[in-house]
């Protein structure tokens, strides 16, 4: 059986594999117009899925052997080579950035590497038999990932959804409150025990984590811009942090009652508050603090 996947317009590409026997080479490349052909031996055994990146400059293969390849088109040279999946690697695609693979195998998980490195960033798993489908949906963002498994039930992942599962899951006796940016690339979180701590949501990764208040944080918010982050405490305290480098740079004393909720008007210019005595308290984010 004769796998084919095209590129995107305005590139004729096709990439060709055989999925029922193991020929040499078993990764073919032709250019539709010219008909130029390349090809390469990529994987220890079957190849069972490939595609183009959307600017047809990379491919994207996986096989029996459990890896997963991205090679450069032009030269059919392999860039990174990705190990994680148990058995076969049944299927495998590539965001419209270009900078997350998706796969998905016959040990029944989903997971996301980063095509930078080749890190894994991100493992799910719903159903319990083999998964033969996995792609990013279309959409603005690679925020969603769908799937189907050999049975035909088919899966929505959130990737934002995940990240804050996993978070949850690794701190459940910590965390008070969470919010993500307005373009879901950065999560923040508050804690307990007065801490404030902000997150890359696409590498899971703790970027900073500072104490700002004396007791729980109640409430975590960004501006527009995302260049601030506003904390309120149960200390009556509302704190304003710069978001690239977690230190504070305003605080404002509110109430002798815990500062329950935040937000930033629309125009980054003001902070409104709410304690738990129901008072509603505004402050100007640039003037004078405590």
């Amino acid at each position: 059986m004769l796998g084919v996947a095209r590129s995107a317009p305005p590139w004729p590409q096709v990439v060709a594999w055989c999925t029922d026997s193991v020929p040499f080479p078993n990764l073919i490349f032709v250019d539709a117009l010219t008909g130029a052909k390349n090809s390469t031996y990529c994987h220890e055994g079957l190849v069972r899925h490939a595609t183009f990146s959307k600017d047809a400059a990379k491919i994207i293969s996986c096989g029996s052997d459990g890896k997963i390849v991205l090679w450069d088109t032009a030269t059919l040279e392999p860039q990174i080579t990705i190990t994680g999946h148990v058995g076969n690697v049944l299927c495998c695609g590539i965001n419209e950035e270009g900078s997350r693979i998706v796969s998905s195998g016959e040990d029944c998980t989903v997971r996301m590497w980063s095509t930078e490195d080749g890190m894994q960033l991100m493992q799910m798993q719903a159903q319990d038999e083999p998964v033969k489908f996995c792609g990013f949906a279309k959409s603005s963002s690679s925020n969603k990932i769908l799937s189907c498994d050999v049975s035909g039930r088919v899966y929505v992942w959130n990737v934002i959804s995940e990240v804050l599962a996993s978070l949850i899951r690794r701190f459940a006796d910590t965390i008070s409150t969470v919010s993500m940016s307005s373009d879901n690339r950065l999560l923040a979180a508050g804690a307990n025990n007065g801490r404030v701590m902000l997150w890359d949501a696409e590498q899971r990764e703790n970027i900073w984590e500072y104490s700002h208040h004396t007791g729980r944080v109640e409430c975590v918010a960004f501006n527009a811009l995302r260049d601030l982050l506003a904390s309120a405490g149960a200390d009556g305290r509302v704190a304003v942090i710069a978001v690239d480098s977690g230190k504070q740079v305003n605080a404002f004393n509110g109430t002798d009652e815990p500062m329950m909720s935040i937000a930033f008007s629309p125009d980054d210019e003001k902070l409104a508050g709410v304690s738990a005595d129901g008072k509603l308290l505004i402050f100007e984010v640039s003037s004078q603090g405590e």
